[in-house]
């Protein structure tokens, strides 16, 4: 759920990653433009919204064990593919019960490569 409307992972749209920058080659990773995080972050950028909350059913990936040394999870790329200054709140809990994990992601716009806001 963002902001009230609820966004899914998956569907492979690599067009919410065509205002970031990635290797042309390989094409974007999959953490720029198919986990919610990321859906997430692309209305943010495509609205200039500078604060949002994001509640998920599934852990952010690398934050966890499991997946904390791979180099293109969502935990490491959100600031990057978050507008300059902008707060993304992530909640993560199980069918509306209890909140198990929080946390604060502040965009650096780093990977954003052009103004999306512009008409």
């Amino acid at each position: 759920m963002f902001n009230g409307v609820e966004i899914y992972s998956g569907g492979g749209d690599r067009s919410l990653a065509a205002d970031l920058d990635h290797d042309p080659l390989r094409g974007p990773p999959v953490t720029f433009y198919d986990h919610a995080e990321s859906k997430a972050a692309a209305r943010m950028r495509h609205t200039n919204a500078r604060e949002a909350d994001l509640a998920i059913d599934n852990t952010v990936c690398g934050s966890n064990d499991r997946d904390q040394s791979y180099p293109w999870t969502c935990d490491k790329m959100l600031p990057a593919i978050l507008p300059a200054g902008s707060r993304l709140r992530v909640w993560v809990t199980r069918d509306g019960g209890t909140t198990w994990w929080h946390r604060v992601y502040t965009g650096t716009g780093e990977r954003i490569t052009r103004d999306t806001t512009a008409t």
